[in-house]
């Protein structure tokens, strides 16, 4: 046995060598303070999550104006930050908007007294349509890319190379924190859209603590846990064992060996984690359910382990931008983290897919609707 590796029924193990170690350290401490302050801010909900994500977007937006490298004229971060809040806030404007101008309208024509009342922070209401209406308006779309066309007309150092990468960030990055809003609500959305139910009902329901500080988010974080244990997995078993590079001229540190080990050990922790819940009542959607005579484990299952894979797709996605424009983090606002971009990359892509995964799952698996 060599004293440069060390062997265990003839698996090779990398050693650890101080810069790892201490890398491993400062990840776990910065780690335990971001779970620190977002788990009462998941938990509580409301207006404490509406924040924290707003608040994590605008540092989001901000690495992706720097992550080119190049000095941009002011108007272009003003837009660049008014489009990326636009499409992750989009529908809640707009459909509470309508709601409020429906309330009005009903508030004219009948007692208040008399009408249904469901107690729920205001950006509720555009959870109903989430299921059904377009995610962005087609019209903002069109609107951002002629805006950023523009700029690239008017001046000679906003090249077409700037013009598809702002558009496609601003897209990726709005979709991506409006799904993480989204998901925390799923269950909110699906009690609304219950045609079962009575209005009362609805109301108990939505205004139990056990329902709001508990059920309602376990599907968040079912995509969060299996999320990052599979990049836990797959930094510790590509770390100790990886021989195999997937793609070094991407990522040159990620392995096959940490690849599967990410898929198998974050499915794993995801669906146990799921049959945790279900066993104890509480399934993550009424349309996951594992247990029972309408049980469907098959729906958590496929799920469970398509979801590392997906975010290594985020991964690779956003790695890709690093290898190209040359730089190793986005940020150091999370410490050995990296950006905000570096720690969710995976993440946003996790809860796109959750999100239409949840709306097939509540209007069906047609392709064609």
């Amino acid at each position: 046995m060599s004293e440069e590796k060390k062997t265990h029924h003839h698996i090779e193990i990398n050693p650890l060598d101080e810069k790892k170690k201490k890398s491993m350290g400062n990840r776990i401490i910065v780690a335990a303070i971001l779970i620190a302050i977002a788990l009462p801010c998941i938990i509580l909900g409301s207006w404490y999550w509406f924040a924290f994500v707003a608040v994590f977007l605008g540092i989001a937006a901000y690495e992706v104006l720097k992550a080119p490298q190049k000095k941009y004229k002011w108007y272009i971060w003003v837009f660049t930050y008014i489009a990326i809040y636009a499409f992750t806030f989009w529908f809640v404007i707009k459909s509470n908007v309508s709601s409020y101008l429906a309330y009005l309208e009903k508030k004219a024509m009948f007692d208040e007294s008399t009408m249904p009342s469901i107690e729920a922070p205001s950006w509720y209401p555009s959870l109903q349509n989430h299921f059904t209406q377009p995610w962005v308006s087609w019209y903002g779309i069109a609107a951002c890319f002629g805006v950023y066309a523009l700029f690239a007309i008017l001046h000679e150092d906003f090249t077409w190379q700037d013009v598809t990468y702002f558009f496609t960030m601003t897209f990726i990055i709005g979709l991506g924190f409006q799904a993480i809003l989204f998901c925390r609500y799923v269950p909110y959305a699906m009690v609304f859209n219950d045609k079962v139910l009575t209005e009362a009902q609805k109301g108990e329901i939505l205004t139990s603590p056990m329902f709001k500080y508990w059920k309602s988010l376990i599907f968040f974080v079912f995509i969060v846990l299996t999320t990052y244990m599979n990049d836990t997995f797959a930094y510790f078993v590509g770390m100790l064992f990886g021989k195999h590079h997937m793609s070094p001229r991407i990522s040159p540190n990620k392995t096959w060996e940490g690849f599967v080990g990410g898929v198998i050990g974050g499915a794993l922790v995801g669906f146990a984690f799921l049959m945790i819940c279900d066993v104890n009542g509480a399934e993550a959607l009424p349309s996951m359910k594992i247990f029972g005579t309408s049980g469907q484990w098959w729906m958590p299952l496929i799920l469970s382990l398509t979801l590392p894979p997906v975010a290594n797709l985020g991964d690779f996605t956003f790695s890709m931008i690093k290898r190209y424009y040359g730089f190793k983090d986005y940020s150091h606002v999370l410490g050995a983290h990296g950006g905000v971009l570096d720690r969710a990359d995976s993440l946003l892509f996790c809860m796109i897919y959750a999100s239409i995964f949840a709306v097939f799952t509540v209007n069906g698996w047609n392709f064609f609707r």
